[in-house]
This record gives structure tokens, sequence and C-alpha cells, in this order.
């Protein structure tokens, strides 16, 4: 009786040696404070935007294995509607950068129809603040587009670029215009170009056109 009595409090004194163990060499650092303070100290910089604009849409049909067919005569206007979501850091009379997450709306016109399409793309600028109003900026954006039908199916994803003014004419708020161009190749495989005859053709993908864009901060209560 006296062994398992002292067997069951070896027992508990092991175990209790490896719990204080473990509480004393567990780490106390936390991924989220160091993320938190950082958010703090930087939210002023946190950027939320609408944007609406034209793009003149160019879809290029190039046959890999037919000579002398090149069709690029599908050019339309398309409305499109963005929502943009980012982090600006601006400098005066200085250069800084910034980064936005993009979505975009838009209805093309390919392929003989009309096609409702997404466009998700992130771009990179890189800035420069000329006065306390207004402020220049230019970079590159990556992006794909999504919906049915064959842009989906047949573009890559690929990179285009934007450059623009920000002007502060109101309070809390910054009004841009921006020049916009995304670009992205695809191939169709099987394509039917008549008489029974079946292909390949390489795509070229082009939409340009100016934005107007109103900006706002995001209020970050953290």
């Amino acid at each position: 009786m006296k062994k398992l009595i002292l067997a069951a409090l070896s027992v508990f004194i092991i175990a209790s040696l490896a719990k204080a163990n473990t509480s004393s060499n567990k780490s106390n650092f936390d991924l989220r404070v160091p993320v938190k303070n950082w958010i703090k100290k930087n939210k002023k910089n946190f950027r939320v935007s609408l944007g609406n604009g034209n793009l003149t849409t160019n879809l290029r049909a190039r046959l890999s294995k037919t000579e002398g067919i090149d069709s690029s005569d599908n050019e339309s206007n398309s409305n499109n509607l963005q929502l943009n979501l980012g982090y600006e850091k601006a400098i005066d009379k200085n250069f800084g950068y910034s980064t936005f997450l993009t979505y975009q709306n838009s209805e093309i016109e390919v392929f003989g129809g009309n096609e409702e399409l997404r466009n998700y793309r992130v771009s990179g600028n890189v800035t420069y603040r000329l006065t306390k109003q207004a402020s220049i900026y230019g970079g590159l954006n990556y992006g794909a587009w999504f919906g049915s039908g064959e842009i989906e199916d047949n573009l890559d994803a690929g990179i285009g670029y934007q450059a623009g003014i920000s002007l502060d004419i109101f309070k809390n708020a910054v009004v841009e215009f921006e020049y916009l161009t995304l670009l992205n190749e695809g191939r169709i495989n099987n394509l039917d170009i008549g008489n029974g005859v079946s292909n390949a053709a390489n795509l070229d993908l082009e939409s340009k056109g100016v934005m107007l864009k109103v900006k706002l901060p995001i209020v970050l209560n953290i």
C-alpha cells in the first residue's frame, strides 16, 4: 500500500513539474500584437475608392497557322465600376508609394455578343506629392478576367499599367483622374474558321481609357 501511495505521489509530482515547465516555456509572443500596433500607427494611410469610366476594349485574334488572318476589329466601349481597397504612403514634395486591390465590373462586346465580366487585380504605384492639394502617381497592375463564356476560359492573367493625378479638393476626399490599361493574352484551340477547318488563335485583349475615382480614408477603430 505504501509503495502504491509513493508511486501515485511520484506521478502527481512529475505531472505537476511538467505542467509548470510547459507553462514557463510557453512563448508570450502573439503575432496579433505587432500587427495591431502597426495598423494603429498607420491606419490613417488606408484608403477606399470608387471609380467609373469608359474603357475601349480591343480583342485581337491572330491565327497561328493560316496566313493573312489578323482580326482586331472587335472594339467597343464598356462601362466600368471599380472598387479599390489599399494602402498609401504620401510624403510632401517627395516620393511615396501605394498598393491597391481592385474589383472591376464590366460589360464588353466580344465574340459577337455582350460579355459581363469581372476583373480582379493588384496594383502598385510610385507617388509624388507636388503640393498639399495635388500629387501624381504611376505603376503596374496584375490581374485576370472572370465570367461566363470564352474570355475566362481562354485568357490568362496579365500585366498592365496606370498613371494619374490626385486632387485634394474636398475635405477628407480625393478626386483622381487615371489613365488605365489592362493587357491580357490567351489562346483559343480548335477555333472554327469556316469550311470545316479548325485552327488555333492567339488572343490579345487590351482595355484602356480614363477613370474618374473618388478616394476616401478608411476609419479603423482598433
